[in-house]
């Protein structure tokens, strides 16, 4: 009988676990040395476990929210699936100058209307 909450397929449990020991295992799941002992050997763990070392051994974003698949975060940069690196201050810098490319563009528009003609207005 298979316990609700539990992932056996070992598979995904050798990819979740980046080769793992039993006291790293303690240190990311705070969990008492021989819980982990016997995840590691019978190779049966909670899936909010293997989520966890996932997501803290190997950043997978996937294993937060589906749609962050492919994206990770190394060394404190995001990577997205094509291998982009992105600074958090680059990702911010970037909204900013979203921001301020649609304001130069909504200049530039003004600038292009012919003389004496206002908005909503037109010649004959």
């Amino acid at each position: 009988m298979k316990r609700a909450g539990t992932l056996r397929s070992v598979d995904s449990i050798n990819t979740a676990l980046f080769n793992v020991d039993a006291a790293s295992l303690v240190a990311l799941a705070g969990c008492e040395i021989s819980t982990a002992r016997r995840w590691l050997r019978t190779r049966r763990m909670p899936r909010p476990i293997v989520r966890l070392v996932a997501l803290l051994r190997g950043g997978e974003l996937g294993e937060l929210y589906p749609a962050w698949r492919g994206w990770r975060v190394q060394s404190g940069r995001l990577v997205s699936p094509d291998g982009y690196t992105f600074a958090p201050g680059e990702l911010v810098s970037r909204a900013f100058l979203n921001a301020n490319l649609s304001q130069v563009e909504r200049g530039l528009a003004t600038l292009a209307e012919p003389p004496g003609l206002g908005a909503g207005r037109r010649s004959a």
